[in-house]
């Protein structure tokens, strides 16, 4: 009995001696992961930030025009000027063949040059396609114009 109490006394210190080596390596992993968390919270907040700040509004009425005294609908879109990957524009002609018609954009802004062929010839169908490391996304852009003779 004497050899075993002996026993547990020589080995519960080296058992606790261990077991608090190891919690103090499980902490200090705990606070290096906490501020790599708290580094991340921060950048997450400043790229919200920035996404917002670097975005505008634009107004449109739904009808032509408004009426005085009268209650008229107008559009508000929030508009992104971040930066993006480099894309290229397709034209879509009622058969969705597609033929290139703008290459290596990087704005959220571009002007696309139309010439309608007939008073009918109204509508603008075109695709842009981002290149991206997780495989290539394509965004339809859709659109009417007025068009009179």
């Amino acid at each position: 009995m004497r050899k075993i109490t002996l026993f547990l006394i020589l080995i519960c210190p080296i058992f606790i001696s261990c077991e608090n080596d190891k919690i103090g390596k499980l902490q200090a992993q705990i606070d290096i992961l906490e501020n790599q968390n708290a580094d991340l919270k921060k950048s997450l907040q400043k790229d919200e930030f920035e996404k917002f700040t670097s975005s505008y509004f634009i107004t449109s009425t739904v009808n032509d025009y408004l009426t005085v005294n009268r209650k008229g609908m107008v559009k508000i879109s929030l508009i992104t000027i971040d930066t993006i990957p480099e894309f290229d524009v397709y034209s879509i002609d009622e058969n969705n063949n597609r033929s290139l018609v703008m290459e290596n954009i990087n704005k959220t802004e571009f002007n696309y040059s139309f010439t309608p062929t007939s008073i009918k010839d109204n509508k603008i169908d075109l695709m842009a396609e981002l290149e991206l490391p997780s495989g290539t996304i394509a965004f339809p852009i859709f659109g009417k114009v007025d068009v009179r003779e």
